[in-house]
């Protein structure tokens, strides 16, 4: 008994130069004008929405570098004057004499409150900024939160609640989202 012959795959010749785009030219005559004009359509389609989303990223990240720069130019220009601020109250005797029982509410010089009352004007301003995203920036507003909340605490000791409150509402929203046990003279504080 003799085995049957197993077909053999016929042998495909090498490519010669020009074959692929007669293939091409095959392809393309056996399809009417509306299937190719489709085709060319979607190609440029496509290549459309490749260049829209390469223009998108590239608007994107300028836009991202933008805003970083002028973030940073806004956090410099404010730190001059929170610099001014933090070292006109240090002046004062504010530091000294918060949560000591002998110097509570009135008990600063009419200059003192009104340096007090001005770096709490300042840092309402600043809360505003954070309160509302115009500072973005994290390390920005870490590096000022705690200038910040201790101003709010000397203000609370040396003026009403009620008067702080009223007169610096975004720096009192600013602490009651960032502070839980807030007290106005903290156990470490010596008072």
């Amino acid at each position: 008994m003799s085995t049957p012959p197993v077909p053999r795959e016929p042998q495909s010749e090498p490519e010669r130069p020009g074959d692929s785009w007669r293939r091409a030219s095959r392809w393309l005559r056996k399809r009417d004008t509306a299937q190719v004009s489709t085709m060319i359509a979607l190609a440029g389609l496509i290549a459309g929405l490749w260049w829209n989303a390469r223009q998108i990223t590239e608007q994107t990240r300028q836009a991202n570098e933008g805003r970083v720069a002028a973030d940073v130019t806004l956090l410099t220009t404010l730190n001059q004057a929170f610099a001014q601020v933090n070292a006109d109250l240090a002046l004062t005797h504010v530091a000294q004499w918060h949560c000591d029982p002998d110097h509570g509410q009135r008990s600063l010089s009419r200059r003192e409150e009104a340096t007090l009352f001005s770096a709490l004007n300042y840092y309402d301003y600043l809360a505003w900024l954070i309160n509302h995203g115009r500072i973005a920036y994290d390390p920005g507003r870490t590096y000022m939160r705690a200038e910040m909340l201790q101003a709010m605490r000397y203000g609370e000791w040396f003026f009403a609640w009620e008067e702080i409150s009223a007169s610096f509402p975004e720096l009192s929203l600013y602490r009651y989202r960032n502070v839980d046990d807030w007290e106005v003279c903290p156990a470490d504080s010596g008072g």
